[in-house]
């Protein structure tokens, strides 16, 4: 009597071929989802003490472009959950792997860096590529928890980066439009800044030693 492939299918009485084919599939799902950038726009983010959260954007094709130039960029979290009140964190700004400035803020609600002489408040950093359009953004932030229970939980959908020129030390003016946000993750505080190759290449690795796997089996 012939068997049925979908009951059969990764439940240990599948037929070898059926068994690579599971496989196979899955893997073909792995290396599409890597291309495509998925995410889930809803997850939470949850950082606790030891860990830092990494927000990784780009502009668009034109320059962002404002009166008077930009001399702000700025990451906005809010709405978020936290464990206390006023919790400070050090900040990055990287284009790709380069430290572009670093320094510390009073809240993760609004993580600014500014060109020298700006009258906005924040971290002093080199704009130039912002300003350009140019960057390959990524912000890592480590908060500073005073307790061991302490955590911050941020949801992606609520973050936002964006451009603009200080017009005093508590407001500015945001250029449109916005940096596209692509993708965040919580990390080790001491890791070092992930690169998207990296990524792709493990995944790649992954599916050429699946595809072995599957080409052994079917000659054994």
């Amino acid at each position: 009597m012939r068997r049925s492939v979908t009951n059969g299918v990764c439940l240990g009485f599948a037929r070898p071929r059926a068994v690579s084919r599971c496989i196979s599939v899955f893997l073909l799902l792995l290396t599409l989802l890597s291309f495509s950038g998925w995410r889930n726009d809803a997850a939470a983010l949850l950082v606790t003490p030891g860990q830092a959260l990494e927000v990784e954007f780009s502009f668009f094709n034109t320059p962002p472009v404002v009166p008077g130039g930009v001399d702000v960029l700025a990451l906005t979290t809010t709405p978020f959950s936290a464990s206390e009140s006023n919790i400070s964190v050090n900040a990055e700004l990287f284009d790709g792997s380069t430290l572009l400035g670093s320094g510390v803020v009073a809240s993760a609600a609004i993580v600014p860096f500014i060109s020298a002489g700006s009258l906005f408040d924040g971290i002093t950093s080199n704009l130039a590529t912002v300003i350009d359009g140019t960057i390959d953004g990524r912000i890592r932030i480590t908060p500073n928890f005073t307790s061991a229970d302490g955590f911050i939980e941020f949801t992606f959908a609520n973050f936002n980066v964006r451009a603009g020129r200080g017009t005093s030390d508590g407001s500015q003016v945001f250029a449109a439009p916005f940096a596209r946000v692509q993708a965040a993750e919580v990390v080790s505080a001491v890791s070092p800044v992930p690169l998207p190759a990296a990524v792709f290449l493990l995944l790649s690795g992954l599916s050429v030693l699946g595809g072995i796997a599957v080409y052994r089996w079917r000659r054994g």
